[in-house]
């Protein structure tokens, strides 16, 4: 390690460094500090769809419908119904998801902005709602718009 760290530094003349090791067997500082937290991971996930999106030709500068998923274990559902229509969504369906330890599901859809910070902001809120009242915020997707 010291070997590949040395080589760097010389790439970087201006640049001071500090750098050191040590053994970390429980994987403290990965898992800690380093590992992404669950909003963090969603957020990979919305650039991932947010990629596909752009590959097609998208550039994302446009609002449309986008569908997202959450589900629960037994009545939360419905209270999480009530607030996701404060937010102007609307219910599509309340699907099923068998073999789940979230076996009751809805599918909400709002009309809204695609571009990235938005579209994490709004995620991240039912992301959020879903975890108050005991669900589980499963993604969401939408058409891509050819311009």
């Amino acid at each position: 390690m010291e070997a590949a760290v040395e080589d760097t530094i010389k790439r970087f003349r201006g640049y001071e460094f500090d750098y050191g090791w040590k053994r970390d067997p429980s994987w403290t500082q990965y898992v800690e500090i380093l590992y992404p937290s669950e909003e963090d991971r969603q957020r990979i996930q919305n650039r991932k769809v947010l990629d596909v999106l752009e590959q097609k030709g998208e550039t994302l500068q446009r609002p449309r419908d986008v569908w997202h998923w959450i589900y629960f274990r037994e009545t939360d559902r419905e209270e999480f119904r009530a607030a996701v229509t404060a937010l102007q969504y609307r219910v599509e369906s309340s699907p099923g998801h068998n073999n789940s330890e979230f076996p009751n599901g809805i599918c909400i859809v709002r009309f809204q902005s695609v571009k990235p910070s938005e579209l994490d902001d709004a995620v991240i809120e039912l992301f959020r709602l879903a975890k108050k009242h005991c669900g589980d915020y499963d993604g969401w997707e939408t058409q891509a718009i050819s311009q």
